[in-house]
């Protein structure tokens, strides 16, 4: 089955109903009778009924839980099934299950990848980079290249100096800034050896990540054992 996303589709559209009852069960603990229930009265349908159409495909954003009531979904209601995939889950999952070997999880992460994305009609990756590594690990199914971006417009508004006077960031003070989850999968890390690199240069450079995530207390040692620290702030 060939699926072609249109060029002027709005990134609105990631807003599904779908998600909003998966949060619902996960909260209540009844997830697996979300992933198990038949019918056309169970919770997997739910997103579709609310919607009050069938849509015209179904998107998948986030492996595991949320790829098995996307792919139940798909199939219950006859429609293409886009997923994206934009994390290198092999060179993550020890931070999350650091009992087992690494190795282990990283035959893990390639089985559970290739599995999931050949389960559905065509992929979104964010990088040539990923596409390479999913062809590497036997994906076959269609892969589009769609790398994330932002419409700036939407921050033209912002008030620069409003946010640095409470923050106390002096107004020449140079800024870089990180906006998104405090994750080990971000790759953060790097951008603290960049720092490093501008500090150098520019002692007062400051980083700044806004978000929170269990990463956060790691960077902040690293951060230290760079000697940068006083250098990076956190504003959640």
């Amino acid at each position: 089955m060939a699926v072609t996303i249109p060029a002027n589709v709005d990134t609105a559209i990631h807003e599904v109903w779908a998600n909003l009852v998966l949060r619902d069960h996960l909260r209540a603990g009844t997830w697996g009778k979300f992933i198990g229930s038949q019918g056309s009265g169970s919770p997997i349908i739910q997103a579709s009924e609310l919607l009050g159409k069938p849509g015209d495909l179904i998107h998948i954003q986030t492996p595991f839980v949320a790829h098995c009531a996307g792919l139940r979904l798909a199939r219950r209601l006859a429609l293409p099934l886009v997923e994206t995939y934009h994390t290198f889950f092999e060179e993550y999952l020890h931070h999350y299950v650091p009992f087992l070997p690494p190795p282990a999880l990283r035959y893990a992460a390639r089985r559970l990848s290739r599995g999931q994305c050949n389960a559905v009609d065509a992929v979104v990756v964010p990088s040539t980079a990923m596409a390479e590594v999913l062809k590497a690990y036997g994906v076959t199914a269609p892969l589009e290249i769609l790398p994330t971006g932002i419409e700036l417009e939407r921050f033209a508004g912002g008030d620069g100096a409003r946010f640095r006077a409470a923050h106390g960031i002096a107004a020449g003070r140079p800024t870089m800034l990180h906006v998104g989850r405090v994750a080990f999968e971000k790759n953060i890390p790097f951008l603290l050896r960049v720092l490093r690199r501008v500090h150098a240069e520019l002692p007062e450079a400051l980083l700044i990540i806004a978000g929170e995530g269990p990463a956060q207390q790691a960077l902040r040692r690293e951060a230290s054992a760079l000697g940068v620290l006083d250098n990076l702030l956190f504003v959640g």
